[in-house]
C-alpha cells in the first residue's frame, strides 16, 4: 500500500495535480497509525490523524465548514485509545455540516483541569443540531450496560463510549450537548495519562 501511494504521489507530481498528491499523502500517514500496533497514542498524533483526515474530506465539501484544533501542553502528551476522534468528527460532518453551503465550524479541542486527574475531548460543530430527546435517549444509551439492546443508528458513538470504558473504567467516557438547528458537542472525559506503561 505504502509503495502504491508513492507511485500516485510521483505521478501526481508529474501531471502537476497537488490535490491527488495531498490526499495520497494524507492517505499515506493515516495507513501508518491504523498499522501501528499501539493501542494507546498521545492526544497531538490523534490530532495529526484527524488534519490528515479532514485533508481529504476537504475535498469532497468544499467550502462547506472550517476545522479548527486547540490544546493545552499537558492534554497534548496524554494518552488515548488509538482512533478514538475520527468517528465523532465524521460523524459531525455527516449529520450536522454536510447539509450547509457554507458557514459551517468543526472544533475540536482538549482541555485538562488543573490539580485533577483528567481532561476533556470536545469536538463541536455549528451544524444541524438534536433534538432535546434524541440527546437525552443517547446520554442513556451510554450509560445501560454493554449487553443492552442497541438503538439502530449511531453505532459508532456508542462504540466510542464504549472503547473508553474498556480502557479506563468509569466514570469516564462520552457525554452528548446539542440544540437543534445550533450546535452539538461531543464531549470524552478521560484520565490524564503520560506514560505508556500505566495501567
Amino acid at each position: 500500500l505504502y509503495n502504491t501511494l508513492n507511485t500516485i504521489q510521483f505521478l501526481a507530481s508529474l501531471q502537476g495535480a497537488e490535490n491527488i498528491k495531498a490526499v495520497s499523502l494524507a492517505l499515506s500517514s493515516m495507513l501508518h497509525v491504523n498499522l501501528n500496533r499501539e493501542k494507546l497514542i498521545p492526544v497531538n498524533e490523534e490530532i495529526q490523524y484527524l488534519k490528515n483526515y479532514l485533508e481529504i474530506q476537504e475535498y469532497r465539501f468544499t467550502g462547506k465548514f472550517t476545522s479548527y484544533f486547540s490544546s493545552d501542553t499537558t492534554s497534548q502528551s496524554a494518552l488515548i485509545p488509538k482512533l478514538l476522534l475520527q468517528p465523532l468528527v465524521e460523524n459531525a460532518i455527516l449529520h450536522g455540516l454536510e447539509c450547509r453551503e457554507s458557514g459551517g465550524e468543526l472544533r475540536i479541542c482538549a482541555a485538562h483541569f488543573p490539580g485533577d486527574g483528567a481532561f476533556l475531548l470536545h469536538v463541536w460543530d455549528n451544524g444541524l443540531g438534536m433534538e432535546p430527546e434524541a440527546v437525552r435517549a443517547w446520554n442513556e444509551a451510554f450509560n445501560r450496560p454493554v449487553d443492552a439492546e442497541d438503538p439502530e443508528e449511531g453505532l459508532g458513538l456508542l462504540c466510542v463510549h464504549r472503547k473508553v470504558r474498556l480502557h479506563c473504567g468509569e466514570p469516564y467516557g462520552l457525554h452528548l450537548e446539542s440544540r437543534r438547528g445550533a450546535y452539538t458537542r461531543a464531549s470524552l472525559l478521560l484520565p490524564l495519562r503520560a506514560e505508556r506503561g500505566e495501567p
